[in-house]
């Protein structure tokens, strides 16, 4: 079930589920053609790329297994867990995190488009802009294990909420990455995906 309510979800795509985890088994251009098409303006949701570690991590905390559950869209993001499902007849699909972004920043986002960056060195986000030309990037590093700083968090989605954009690129791997844009769902102020 995606987590937005059926009357807001752009597009339903059929559900896999596989090794404990929820796919939408798209493509990477299915992937991509769905992310570009999801209005800026909607309430903030989460795309999520499983793969075997989020398998491992989804067993061990309940949270995050009922995040990456509710997740807008989920696509694989792992060659194994894609030859695996495919042994048992199931086609999980293959679109990678990695390569979303990717296109992206290639073919998607414009130079002076808002974007919205949590996690990351400043260097990193400085060689980003460089390299595709980006000039409107709004970006907070917040503290190492920030998610169990109330405080920190707090500061982090009262960033988002003040930067709204059609992405919002949350840059701290799971489960931290997810449990936050959970945070920002609950908060409700946030828009983007």
């Amino acid at each position: 079930m995606n987590s937005l309510p059926t009357s807001r979800t752009l597009v339903s795509w059929p559900e896999v589920h596989f090794a404990g985890l929820r796919f939408h088994a798209l493509s990477l251009d299915e992937a991509v053609a769905a992310v570009a098409a999801r209005p800026a303006s909607l309430p903030f949701d989460i795309l999520i790329t499983p793969n075997a570690e989020h398998a491992w991590l989804r067993r061990k905390d309940d949270e995050f297994n009922r995040i990456s559950a509710n997740a807008w869209l989920s696509t694989n993001d792992s060659r194994v867990l894609k030859q695996a499902a495919r042994f048992g007849g199931v086609d999980l699909g293959f679109a990678p995190g990695a390569h979303i972004v990717d296109i992206l920043f290639q073919r998607i986002i414009a130079p002076s488009e808002a974007i919205t960056i949590v996690g990351g060195e400043d260097e990193v986000i400085a060689d980003l802009a460089r390299q595709f030309g980006l000039t409107n990037i709004a970006h907070h590093n917040p503290p190492m294990g920030f998610i169990n700083k109330p405080e920190a968090v707090a500061v982090a989605i009262d960033f988002v909420a003040a930067h709204p954009a059609r992405f919002v690129f949350v840059a701290m791997g799971p489960p931290q990455s997810e449990k936050f844009c959970q945070r920002l769902i609950e908060d409700g102020r946030a828009t983007g995906l």
